[in-house]
């Protein structure tokens, strides 16, 4: 009988050792889990402050765009006014650039064909057939968008006449080397 005790007994010590086993390898598997776990959760949170820093770089920017945007609308918003309030006249034309010296104009080249005194970035000659069909008078604006006068309103004004060989042209009257000459649309206030 004592012979059986200790066999049952030594079965309690076999069972109690590899269940102490057990739960030792099982808290050594936590600890190692609970490591992973807040190595990764301390990458996640330095990639979320890195993407947060990303996104309010994004954001400055894009509040500098949003102002840029803004002030170019406000500034289409204001033609747009104008051109609610007068007739306009759209026309796909053909633009050059000339300056106020005699061998590109007369042997005035102070004087517009008005008899005006000239304003370089300002003032544009029409062709005879344009200055005909949209009974355009000195001083009537043109705005050209992307090609803004040096006038307060970036306006064009109307002052001079070109030469009677040229059809669909509108001429700027600037100062120094700037040469143009392209086709694109114009807005004429009549």
């Amino acid at each position: 009988m004592y012979l059986s005790n200790r066999k049952k007994s030594n079965k309690w010590k076999v069972f109690l050792f590899f269940f102490v086993i057990i739960i030792i390898s099982n808290f050594i598997y936590l600890e190692y889990n609970i490591n992973t776990y807040k190595k990764i959760t301390n990458d996640y949170i330095s990639l979320v402050s890195e993407y947060e820093k990303i996104i309010n770089e994004d954001i400055e920017d894009m509040k500098k765009l949003s102002i840029i945007i803004n002030a170019k609308v406000i500034k289409i918003q204001e033609y747009e006014g104008i051109f609610e309030k007068e007739k306009i006249a759209r026309l796909k034309v053909h633009i050059t650039t000339y300056n106020p010296v005699i061998e590109q104009t007369d042997d005035t080249p102070d004087i517009t064909a008005f008899g005006k005194k000239v304003k370089p970035g300002v003032i544009f000659a029409a062709s005879n057939d344009l200055i005909a069909s949209l009974n355009l008078k000195p001083g009537m604006k043109m705005y050209i968008p992307g090609i803004p006068s040096k006038a307060k309103d970036g306006m064009w004004e109307f002052g001079d006449k070109m030469h009677p060989r040229w059809k669909n042209r509108v001429d700027l009257m600037v100062k120094g080397k700037m040469m143009l000459s392209k086709k694109c649309i114009v807005y004429i206030f009549i």
